[in-house]
């Protein structure tokens, strides 16, 4: 009993460290991640929905907002759009048209997208499978009107933190039975 005990403490502390490690982050530029969910649809197309997240740090620098963002395919894809976020219009360039796919942010008043917020709603369909694609994304500082950007790929939505949740459960659940199995005897 000792050691299953001492077991689900550590990895409750180790759970407990990931989640404080990744958010002890003193950022002073604008930073942003873009999240995607993949699902193969029967017709063969696949489908994609996307999730903006302005990871800038809001306490220590609250000044970046998310206008627009450029999602960049190294192959010609064909697309269409079910769904967009409101407020934000999809404008393929007519100079690049099959390989960009630029998303701006049009909101009345051009608030963008705050520092530590994150938007979803945007859903393509593609004519193949995509995956991780390079993006930037751009910044604007609404007091000063001074401009930044930031680029990265796009990433899975991860998993492994919901399996982690989910195993973590079933060790509890698993405690407790044993527990009241104990307390029969």
């Amino acid at each position: 009993m000792k050691l299953l005990e001492k077991v689900c403490y550590l990895i409750f502390l180790l759970l407990l460290l990931a989640c404080w490690g990744g958010t002890a982050q003193a950022i002073s530029i604008p930073t942003a991640e873009i999240l995607y969910m993949e699902e193969q649809i029967p017709s063969g197309s696949w489908q994609y929905d996307f999730i903006f997240d302005n990871t800038t740090d809001a306490l220590s620098d609250p000044a970046w907002h998310m206008y627009a963002v450029t999602l960049e395919f190294s192959q010609a894809v064909d697309f269409e759009w079910i769904s967009k976020a409101v407020g934000w219009d999809v404008i393929v360039p007519a100079d690049n048209p099959a390989n960009e796919i630029n998303l701006v942010f049009t909101e009345t008043g051009g608030a963008g997208l705050a520092p530590g917020s994150s938007l979803s709603g945007f859903s393509f369909l593609f004519n193949r499978q995509v995956g991780s694609v390079p993006f930037f994304a751009f910044f604007e500082d609404p007091a000063t009107k001074n401009t930044n950007y930031f680029e990265g790929t796009t990433a899975p939505v991860p998993e492994p933190a919901t399996i982690t949740l989910f195993a973590t459960g079933l060790i509890g659940l698993g405690l407790l039975r044993r527990k009241k199995n104990e307390n029969r005897l």
